[in-house]
């Protein structure tokens, strides 16, 4: 059995049939098949095999959204914390149309540094109904780090709510920790409770390339 720090020996690397890429530094998840295997020529480190980039979203998405009310916060969010290391690979919201917004931000924040990790802008908005916004690049995220989400709404107008906390079911790979929003920044430092807004994360537990074996020193 090996693990990780062993010394890589011929034995130990996939047998013929199983394609093995290579190149110098960590894999990106566009490159390859999902069972094929990586080797970085520069740090001896063996990726594989890798696994489908298939994800699920947080219970947030599974409700309805049905109140409407009026508010002079511009950025609505909600406070998060995976409780198993994995990605995000997009943002969702429930759009409404009565806002008037037809281009918004959508931004994922580490907590505790208020650290942006991912925005996007979306473009031609209409209609209703739950929008998905994928991650120019997907955030990879550790076990219970604690993230902020939000999405931009016109100041003053119409938005979804629900007035009661939605929180995620038994088991779990994501807690819903509360609703938050802000002002004027898409920071939604200011945390409320007792509610929830309509914005939610798509999250794959694990990774697209895990290490397999690295070479010790």
């Amino acid at each position: 059995m090996t693990k990780f720090g062993d010394v890589l020996t011929t034995d130990e690397v996939p047998s013929s049939g199983t394609t093995i890429l290579n190149g110098t530094g960590p894999p990106a998840d566009a490159l390859g098949a999902v069972g094929n295997y990586y080797l970085d020529t520069v740090a001896k480190i063996l990726y594989g095999p890798k696994s489908a980039p298939g994800a699920d979203s947080i219970p947030q998405s599974a409700v309805t959204y049905t109140e409407q009310g009026t508010g002079g916060n511009q950025y609505d969010g909600m406070r998060i914390r995976p409780l198993v290391p994995g990605r995000i690979s997009a943002l969702r919201f429930m759009r409404n149309p009565t806002s008037g917004l037809t281009s918004r931000k959508v931004s994922l924040f580490r907590n505790d540094t208020q650290a942006l990790l991912a925005q996007e802008t979306t473009t031609g908005e209409s209609g209703s109904g739950w929008r998905t916004v994928p991650l120019t690049t997907p955030v990879t995220v550790a076990a219970a780090l604690d993230l902020r989400i939000s999405y931009q709404e016109a100041a003053g107008g119409n938005r979804y709510y629900k007035s009661s906390l939605v929180v995620s079911g038994v088991p779990a790979l994501v807690t819903i920790q509360g609703p938050c929003y802000a002002d004027t920044a898409p920071f939604p430092g200011t945390d409320q409770s007792g509610l929830s807004y309509p914005i939610d994360i798509v999250f794959q537990a694990g990774t697209i390339w895990p290490i397999a074996l690295k070479s010790a020193p």
